[in-house]
């Protein structure tokens, strides 16, 4: 098991690397252990938070308005997990439940929520469309 979780980490900062190198992102948060990883990207206009448990074979992830919005916090109000971002940008081809490895396909999942990041995303990513 600590291999595949090994490999899904590495995996999944590959994958998500046009983060950084096309909107500037920075990983603020990192952690990464035997059962699964939580990372926090960054750039000047919002956050990106990741989370995959490798037990409940379950990824997550959560778009936070604002780079000093404070997450995970109670307070919500500029936090958007992935079903409402999926509802407010009208995404039909991408489903939650594609959050949801099958068999363990890590990588088929990463890459459908990236996808759809490139797609649909960009000017969230580059501060120029804002979702609440």
């Amino acid at each position: 098991m600590i291999s595949n979780i090994s490999t899904s980490y590495l995996k999944f900062k590959n994958i998500f690397k046009f983060l950084e190198t096309e909107y500037g992102f920075q990983i603020i948060h990192d952690v990464h252990r035997s059962l699964g990883f939580f990372i926090i990207y960054r750039n000047s206009f919002v956050k990106l938070g990741f989370s995959y448990d490798f037990r409940d074979n379950y990824f997550t992830f959560d778009l936070i308005n604002g780079s000093d919005t404070v997450y995970p916090d109670e307070d919500n109000s500029n936090i958007i997990d992935a079903d409402t971002l999926y509802e407010k940008l009208d995404i039909k081809e991408f489903k939650v439940s594609n959050l949801h490895p099958n068999n363990f396909d890590f990588l088929g999942c990463f890459e459908s929520i990236a996808k759809m990041l490139k797609i649909y995303c960009p000017l969230i990513l580059n501060g120029k469309r804002n979702i609440n």
